[in-house]
This record gives C-alpha cells, sequence and structure tokens, in this order.
C-alpha cells in the first residue's frame, strides 16, 4: 500500500531584526504518537530574516516582511500506515513586541490513486 501526506502551506513573517529566539517563526512537524519526528527530513522550521532560501521580501511599511508562496511538499507515509500520525503547524509571534508571523495550510492524505497507462507520450 503506497501513502502520500501531501502539506501545501505559504507563509508571512514580519520581520523586526530582533535576535533569533525572538523572531517570529513558523514550524511543520510531522510526528508518531510519542511526539518524535518520523523521519529526519519531516520537520521544517524557519524565522523570520533577510535572505531566507524560498522567501520574497516587501519593505513597504518600514517593517520588511518575508514571505513564502504556496509551497507543496510530500511525505511517504506507507511504513507508518496503521499507526497514529500527527501534523503540526505552528506559528509564532516576535517574543519582543508582537511583530506578526502566519501560515495559511492544508493537509491530506493520497492512497493508491496513482494510475501511469503510457509513458511515451501517447496518454
Amino acid at each position: 500500500m503506497y501513502s502520500l501526506l501531501e502539506l501545501k502551506f505559504a507563509v508571512v513573517l514580519e520581520n523586526p531584526s530582533h535576535s533569533h529566539d525572538e523572531q517570529p517563526r513558523f514550524v511543520v512537524r510531522v510526528i508518531n504518537a510519542l511526539g518524535q519526528l518520523i523521519e529526519q527530513c519531516s520537520e521544517y522550521d524557519v524565522s523570520a530574516g533577510s535572505g531566507i532560501n524560498g522567501f520574497n521580501t516587501f519593505n513597504g511599511f518600514g517593517c520588511p516582511v518575508e514571505w513564502r508562496q504556496w509551497t507543496n511538499v510530500g511525505i511517504d507515509l506507507s511504513q507508518y500506515v496503521g499507526q497514529d500520525i500527527r501534523v503540526q503547524f505552528i506559528t509564532y509571534d516576535c517574543g519582543a513586541y508582537g511583530h506578526y508571523g502566519y501560515a495559511y495550510y492544508t493537509a491530506h492524505c493520497v492512497g493508491n490513486q496513482l494510475d501511469l497507462t503510457g509513458c511515451n507520450g501517447d496518454i
């Protein structure tokens, strides 16, 4: 059986240039029932800052805003069929003065729905 978890998210983080621990932040984790990451690549954790890979910057209101367009991520959950898996989406506002961090997201599982009937452009 093949099971794929498909996550989609878009992120907006205001960048007040505070210390790393006080910056707005976004985290996605896929964990088991014990709270452990299911695999090494099942976590995405990003804090506001300039030059973040995959992010754009808007400088229109005095405090830069870092934003990432909709991003698709697929995680193979085949080896976890029948087990409890949890997906955490976490946003943090600024720890110092209340600058914002938020995200939009969707998540769903896809099972055995792929059917390739041709591979030479004859579909």
